[in-house]
């Protein structure tokens, strides 16, 4: 349930109450020093908040300094935050759908392996600025929640930067597309044009495994939304109206066997090149 206050969120509290205490006896104390009220203060002590990314950052700078205490508060945030987000509360916190993005970063950095399945768009880590603004630019999007073209912005510069990963040779970054990601339209023939020569250059890349899985071939996955795995430590399936994340062992298994599934059926190497550029010569105006 959203805002319920967990086992994650009541650990994740404890940590930051204790190193408050080892540097501030009282919490009105660090409050004036951070500039915020004390209930914030107290809500996040207790987990009835969780703190921002930008928050953890602010609260061991005053009290610590000590970058190993940021790196654990930063993996209790990522336990706490794991069932369900609703992207409505980050949509309307300020600048919270921006630091949605900043934590998936964070947890993507600490990951070895991710594996990203979409079967009707592209996911966020293959997606060039232009694709990704006008995705969010459609009426499904950042519109459905009042975002502000400040967030989209904001968005798709993290988006960007998560980027960064993709050339990281210590990674592995999976990707499997249905087809029909290749033909879903978002922006004009110069951001499909745009988005398919970034497809092409990645699918040279050492790091990364692409794969699609054609029409014409029979789709091993049920298609009724994408889904990401990182490590063996969590499945996040994304909805229109949120995410939820699973961290039991059951869950991620059964995730990964419908990924190798997939993987197993799609197209690959230069056989997948071959179907991008069908599609993008089919589709480009003229």
């Amino acid at each position: 349930m959203v805002g319920e206050i967990t086992a994650e969120r009541v650990r994740l509290g404890a940590e930051l109450r204790d190193l408050r205490l080892r540097h501030y006896p009282s919490g009105s104390a660090l409050a004036r020093r951070l500039g915020w009220g004390q209930p914030k203060l107290s809500k996040l002590e207790r987990g009835a908040q969780l703190p921002t990314e930008a928050d953890l950052d602010v609260w061991v700078a005053a009290t610590s300094g000590d970058v190993a205490d940021r790196d654990a508060l930063a993996a209790l945030l990522a336990d706490a935050r794991a069932s369900y987000r609703a992207w409505g509360d980050a949509w309307r916190t300020p600048a919270g759908i921006v630091d949605v993005q900043r934590g998936i970063a964070a947890e993507e950095k600490r990951a070895s392996m991710i594996c990203e399945y979409q079967p009707a768009m592209l996911p966020g880590l293959v997606q060039t600025p232009a694709y990704a603004r006008a995705l969010l630019a459609s009426p499904g999007g950042a519109a459905l929640f009042s975002g502000s073209e400040r967030d989209v912005e904001g968005l798709v510069v993290e988006r960007v930067r998560r980027q960064e990963l993709l050339y990281d040779r210590d990674k592995r970054i999976r990707v499997l597309l249905g087809e029909a990601a290749l033909h879903t339209r978002f922006g004009d023939g110069e951001v499909m044009a745009g988005q398919w020569d970034r497809l092409l250059a990645l699918s040279g890349v050492a790091s990364v495994e692409m794969g699609v899985l054609p029409f014409e071939r029979p789709h091993p996955l049920i298609p009724v939304s994408g889904f990401s795995i990182i490590d063996d430590r969590a499945a996040i399936v994304e909805s229109l109206a949120g995410e939820q994340t699973l961290t039991a062992p059951a869950d991620i298994a059964s995730f990964t066997a419908a990924f190798e599934a997939g993987m197993a059926s799609a197209v690959t190497g230069d056989e997948l090149r071959d179907l991008v550029r069908r599609v993008a010569d089919g589709l480009r105006p003229g």
